[in-house]
């Protein structure tokens, strides 16, 4: 099955949305729907750029060793829940390998033992985070223990944590009932960090409580400055759960965005995290050299879908997920130099014209793209979920045309299939995506 509601749920609790294979579901509706989601002459959409960085899991171009270039960060498997993270210093060529022993939890690729990298702490150069499950706390994947390698000496070495938190060294608190977490902020030129312990309320105004233990960076460690007892709104405690500080790169894409014919670098960052939602921000850098950058909200820990030549537009869009609750999506696109939303179809628009819905808790929404003599068309299936009577599939036959996207017709199919629901994939899916 492609998309199960109650597993996406699940798997959000756990602190991981379940990713889709966007091909087998594409060829699954084909077989099931024949020419409902896709016109019969189409072709499929345009092939993308292949990623620059090709390593076993995942690798990062990032400044670690501190002297303003970029080293190269891999993450690679060293076995049965075991990972080798190296960093090949730029310039030097120097290489330091540590590893770490990670039981990545079945609903999340392995590549997410790799946090990500950020400046921490007051020392130049990024350090460099990953998770450590373990297979007695893998269904519980919300809450875990963290390394932070750092440079030193010429060597990736562990950071020691600072004071505070319900549990001893670097670790994310659990999602749901209690919270351990890092909000790192600078002040009078220094560098500090407040580790927090919470736990939740059933009711009332502060639904937190608990203790918040600040320390400031110096003389190459953190040193504890104070403790103090703290009641938060939701509000409050949103910079408390999980991360807040500076962006984290958490991954490194490249493909033509601009439409020069060029590869171009897309750059992903968190700056806020508490497990099931965050703030982020994604940055764009040119062949020439333009950067573009955008922030946004979004209720779900993986809102970047991936990037495809989504438009009649030369260049990539950049897909996201923004919202799990009420399942919408964005497209961002580059126009006159920058990095810009594109608005949606006007029949599929939702709180805002660039607001893309992708369904609901009782819908599902499948995008599919084809590309027809060189026209762009969407195919824009709704239908409701398998447990209501009678379901009916809608869909919206839309074009690229003058620059933006317009419904031309629409059809609905009754007696849809439980079946024929299964096979479908949820959001943007059924064509060439380049995944983060």
């Amino acid at each position: 099955m492609c998309t199960d509601f109650a597993d996406r749920w699940y798997q959000v609790a756990k602190g991981g949305l379940m990713r889709t294979s966007v091909a087998s579901c594409a060829g699954l509706v084909l077989a099931l729907l024949g020419s409902i989601l896709v016109p019969t002459a189409a072709s499929a959409a345009p092939t993308m750029t292949p990623q620059e960085f090709d390593p076993a899991l995942r690798s990062l171009l990032t400044d670690v060793t501190g002297d303003g270039r970029y080293d190269k960060v891999d993450l690679s498997s060293a076995g049965t829940d075991r990972y080798r993270l190296t960093v090949t210093a730029a310039g030097s060529g120097r290489t330091s390998s540590v590893e770490f022993a990670s039981a990545v939890p079945a609903s999340m690729d392995a590549d997410a033992a790799l946090y990500g990298a950020a400046n921490l702490d007051g020392v130049p150069g990024v350090e460099v985070i990953v998770q450590r499950w373990t297979r007695s706390a893998t269904e519980t994947s919300d809450a875990v223990d963290l390394i932070v390698y750092t440079w030193r000496g010429g060597k990736l070495v562990a950071e020691k944590a600072p004071k505070g938190g319900r549990v001893a060294g670097w670790h994310f608190g659990a999602l749901w009932g209690n919270g351990q977490g890092y909000r790192f902020f600078d002040k009078g030129g220094h560098r500090y960090v407040e580790v927090s312990t919470l736990k939740q309320q059933n009711s009332g105004k502060f639904l937190w409580v608990g203790t918040i233990t600040r320390s400031v960076w110096r003389k190459g460690h953190w040193v504890k400055v104070s403790t103090r007892k703290v009641k938060l709104t939701d509000a409050k405690a949103f910079t408390y759960l999980r991360y807040s500080g500076p962006d984290v790169l958490k991954t490194i894409t490249t493909a033509d965005i601009d439409g020069d014919s060029r590869p171009d670098e897309l750059r992903f960052y968190t700056y806020q995290d508490t497990g099931a939602e965050g703030r982020y921000r994604v940055k764009v850098t040119t062949a020439t050299g333009t950067v573009s950058s955008r922030r946004f909200y979004a209720l779900t820990p993986h809102p970047l879908t991936g990037l495809s030549d989504f438009d009649g537009v030369a260049g990539a869009e950049i897909l996201l997920y923004i919202s799990l609750d009420s399942s919408s999506g964005e497209v961002l696109t580059w126009r006159n130099g920058k990095l810009t939303p594109e608005a949606a179809p006007e029949s599929q628009a939702g709180r805002t014209p660039y607001t893309w819905p992708l369904g609901g808790d009782d819908s599902l929404t499948q995008v599919t793209l084809t590309v027809v003599d060189g026209v762009h068309h969407l195919d824009y299936l709704n239908v409701g979920a398998p447990w209501e009577n009678d379901l009916t599939a809608r869909v919206d036959h839309i074009v690229w045309q003058d620059g933006k996207w317009v419904t031309v017709s629409s059809d609905s199919y009754p007696n849809f299939t439980e079946e024929q629901f299964d096979a479908l994939c949820s959001g943007f899916c059924g064509f060439p995506i380049t995944k983060p």
